[in-house]
């Protein structure tokens, strides 16, 4: 396949070199949800962040805001960043629940390894879970174009979501080549979704490179900050090769044959010359989330604790008592074979040590 040999600008990018290639990678989106125990400790999270991005924040701790959910009190920053939080109460026993937004904007100049060093330690720090995670892999040869993806989606030959979707937003220029694309494979509810654009034109030619980013949700997300963590301590030096890894097992381009499974297929050519030196696959599968009874204890917390305490305003002791031991009665006859199997689990992990500490705060 013919390189187009156009020369990278490695001034506009901050990204960590692949080994050995015109690649490089980068966290360019990160969202995370953390705990802290006052709101003068929510500020110094915050703070601690402004420092590491170079960044500074506005507060507007008193006024409700949405995103996704209810939130007390809000804050952005200088950079595009957001947070949100919930306040601590030290009557009611709750911790104070955050969520943090970093777009490409806010973290976009930030030393990667530093980023990823941080992430990892934020997580165990304060609780935090990621719950979003882009992964930008630039290929400055600009070795795969739109023209092979095309021609690949058109064939039905790829792998790993069965949407793709084309935008080329049909802007007036009168050269074709300066008119933006994007390919989309994924549904944009979906844990995982991959783009791939021309850089070069979505940026007005900061950046020359054709960019394949995959977006990551949730469990799966989780699941790549995990192994992103579990390399920084282990190989250190191969974390630019674990994230380039990680965007191409988003997605996969193979030879369809009727009647052959999957895995017995081959990676078109021009897939297999690109993922080469990139390291193995990683699998990005996750299970079922498994039911968990303080989870379900947590549940009835934050659902029932506001009408229990109207019933018990309104009834006196022996009532109250009484009213408890007819749910109680009524709620095991409805137990079923997966209750019990849940009460199995719980005892086996220990877990009924965390029910007997969560009924302190319900």
């Amino acid at each position: 396949m013919p390189v187009n040999t156009t020369p990278l600008n490695p001034d506009s990018n901050t990204g960590l070199k692949c080994q050995d290639s015109n690649l490089s990678t980068k966290v360019d989106f990160l969202q995370l949800t953390f705990e802290f125990y006052s709101r003068q400790q929510y500020l110094e999270v915050l703070d601690d962040w402004a420092w590491l991005l170079n960044d500074e924040w506005a507060h507007d701790l008193e006024r409700e805001c949405y995103h996704g959910m209810k939130f007390d009190g809000s804050s952005r920053s200088a950079r595009g960043a957001v947070a949100a939080a919930n306040w601590t109460s030290e009557t009611e026993g709750k911790i104070g629940t955050g969520w943090l937004s970093l777009p490409s904007g806010a973290i976009g100049d930030c030393d990667q390894s530093l980023l990823l060093a941080k992430i990892s330690d934020f997580a165990w720090r304060y609780s935090g879970k990621v719950t979003r995670l882009d992964i930008a892999l630039d290929d400055f040869d600009r070795s795969v174009g739109r023209a092979e993806i095309s021609d690949a989606v058109e064939k039905g030959n790829y792998a790993g979501t069965k949407i793709a979707s084309l935008i080329s937003p049909k802007n007036r220029v009168k050269n074709q080549s300066q008119r933006g694309w994007c390919w989309y494979f994924g549904s944009p509810s979906s844990n995982k979704r991959v783009r791939v654009y021309d850089k070069n034109i979505e940026s007005k030619g900061e950046l020359n490179c054709i960019r394949w980013e995959a977006q990551f949700r949730d469990e799966v997300a989780r699941k790549v900050m995990e192994g992103i963590s579990e390399v920084l301590v282990s190989a250190p030096d191969e974390v630019a090769q674990y994230l380039s890894s990680v965007v191409v097992s988003a997605l996969n381009f193979v030879e369809r044959i009727a009647g052959k499974r999957l895995s017995r297929l081959s990676p078109l050519p021009w897939w297999t010359a690109f993922c080469d030196g990139l390291g193995k696959r990683v699998s990005l599968s996750v299970g079922a989330v498994k039911p968990v009874l303080a989870r379900k204890v947590r549940w009835i917390g934050t659902q029932w604790q506001s009408t229990l305490a109207i019933i018990r305003e309104l009834l006196n002791d022996t009532d109250y008592a009484a009213f408890w031991n007819e749910q109680l009665e009524s709620g095991k006859k409805r137990l079923t074979a997966s209750h019990r199997a849940l009460i199995e689990v719980a005892r086996m992990d220990f877990e009924c040590m965390e029910f007997s500490s969560l009924t302190h705060v319900l």
